[in-house]
């Protein structure tokens, strides 16, 4: 199962924005900063979680969730 992470993180300029990461609650994966739209990654994670992804596929997932 899988769960939408929300940080703050700071640009190169110094400011503040929230971006969204995914966390595995199973194993010890994290891929933080995957996007700045909220909704698209709940989206994207819920699909995760319907389709029991294997965490050993998350990076090449998130690769072409990137790419769309």
């Amino acid at each position: 199962m899988y769960k939408v992470v929300e940080e703050c993180l700071w640009d190169i300029h110094g400011k503040p924005y929230i971006t969204y990461g995914i966390m595995s609650l199973e194993d010890d994966v994290y891929v933080p900063d995957v996007s700045l739209n909220k909704e698209n990654i709940i989206r994207f994670v819920n699909l995760l979680n319907e389709e029991a992804l294997e965490p050993i596929h998350l990076m090449d997932v998130i690769e072409d969730f990137l790419c769309d």
